[in-house]
């Protein structure tokens, strides 16, 4: 008189006894095809079943990856697997592609671009990437060969920061685009439309390094080179470069920072693929090394590392545009610039954003980490100014501040003042003026 317990019909059964007790698990099918067209989520496309995390997988179709999948394997033998933009395809063991780069296709449009989570070598793809008309984006390829920026830039101005005379060089035909070097690029529409750039060969996986030595300011245009997003805290080494990064946004008309644990203007610690970005030598000569552990699946949203006070200041003008600059309080920090907790300000007087950050001991900061603040303690305070009209400046942030005193922001003069825990500080200001406050 035994008792049977299946949990449901499948290839894979694992069974235990245990005296008159027969006990089955099921386990997914370990290897399921997909075959013909249609979506990955499509069950009827695939022989044994949607895959899941410990499945092989071997594509024989045309399969559009619509949201967000890991797998165990995947081997294209015939057809196609197109990555939605946004979306992630992770696969933890193998990829092989038999057909070259139609392929492997990632699709890119202005929500995003396609990603693959994976540490194989050798993969052939075909990469797109979008370009909104008129905007300045910072671009890197992510396949290991160099291309000649034409005609991949055909109607596009493209530039290189020439680190040797601190500025922006447009670049010729016969100009070489690097691997992990970052670019900027900008699309000069004839018919009012936006652009997506498709780039084909072998995909960047492994180690990849960047080098340079200082030649001219010490900054350095780089880019993510993985058809992936990074975590800039996670599998990235760095050799004489400070921890910050500062990456352009072409929505906000400004750079967003992050260093740590702490950004401003949106950014996080994810770095988006092919997104090219600044960082800044501590020595005459560094590196940054990216690996597979660097590559994530997480979406771009900030998490704090660790209990630290956080103040969060934001500048918005009569247009609604806005800047921000932080002032976090943290322990082990100096009241020096360390490149492994601050952020130094890229002021521009060319966009037309408005520009706030904190200024200590001579150095302008976007994110300023201090050891403490005490009663009578003053942090200065600027702020260009793009748009001639009423600004305000408001408090957005205060997280984990526990030192019980006001935060005050005075005019250098001394002649007014408002707390920010109680309400915003608004003025009137000048285009081209310099306005001079302290805090605190």
């Amino acid at each position: 008189n035994k008792a049977y317990h299946y949990s449901t019909v499948c290839h894979n059964v694992v069974g235990t006894t245990n005296g008159d007790d027969e006990s089955f698990t099921t386990i997914a099918a370990v290897n399921s095809t997909f075959i013909g067209t249609g979506n990955w989520s499509d069950s009827a496309r695939w022989s044994e079943g949607i895959p899941g995390t410990i499945t092989a997988t071997t594509i024989k179709g045309t399969c559009t990856v619509e949201g967000d999948y890991e797998v165990a394997s995947m081997a294209i033998s015939s057809g196609s697997v197109s990555v939605n933009p946004g979306k992630t395809l992770k696969v933890t063991g193998s990829v092989t592609n038999s057909v070259g780069t139609a392929g492997l296709i990632f699709k890119s449009d202005a929500t995003g671009t396609g990603n693959l989570v994976n540490n194989s070598t050798g993969i052939e793809a075909t990469v797109n990437q979008y370009f909104a008309k008129d905007q300045w984006h910072y671009y890197t390829l992510p396949i290991t060969t160099t291309i000649d920026v034409c005609p991949l830039f055909y109607r596009f101005w493209a530039i290189g920061y020439n680190e040797a005379v601190s500025e922006w060089t447009y670049l010729n035909a016969g100009d070489m685009l690097i691997p992990g070097i970052g670019y900027g690029a900008q699309y000069k529409s004839v018919s009012n439309n936006d652009t997506t750039v498709a780039i084909t060969g072998i995909l960047n996986s492994g180690d990849l390094t960047v080098n340079a030595a200082i030649t001219g300011d010490g900054w350095k245009m780089i880019g993510n080179p993985y058809p992936c997003t990074v975590d800039w805290s996670s599998g990235i080494t760095l050799n004489n470069i400070a921890n910050a990064i500062y990456l352009w946004n072409p929505i906000t008309d400004n750079y967003g920072y992050y260093v740590n644990g702490v950004s401003t203007n949106g950014q996080t610690q994810y770095i988006a693929p092919m997104q090219g970005f600044f960082v800044r030598h501590t020595a005459i000569s560094g590196s940054v090394t990216f690996t597979n552990a660097a590559k994530s699946t997480a979406a771009s949203m900030f998490r704090d590392a660790e209990i630290q006070s956080i103040i969060r200041l934001k500048v918005t003008d009569p247009n609604g545009r806005f800047d921000e600059s932080v002032i976090r309080i943290k322990a082990d920090a100096t009241n020096l610039f360390d490149g492994e907790m601050d952020a130094y300000k890229l002021n521009l007087w060319t966009n037309l954003a408005p520009q706030l950050y904190s200024e200590y001991n001579g150095v302008e900061y976007s994110i300023n980490s201090i050891p403490e603040v005490n009663d009578g303690m003053l942090i200065p305070i600027r702020l260009m100014v793009k748009q001639t009209g009423i600004h305000r400046v408001s408090l957005t942030e205060l997280k984990d501040y526990d030192i019980g005193l006001p935060i005050y922001l005075f005019t250098s003069d001394m002649k007014e003042f408002a707390n920010l825990q109680q309400g915003d500080y608004t003025f009137q200001a000048e285009a081209g003026q310099t306005v001079e406050l302290m805090m605190a």
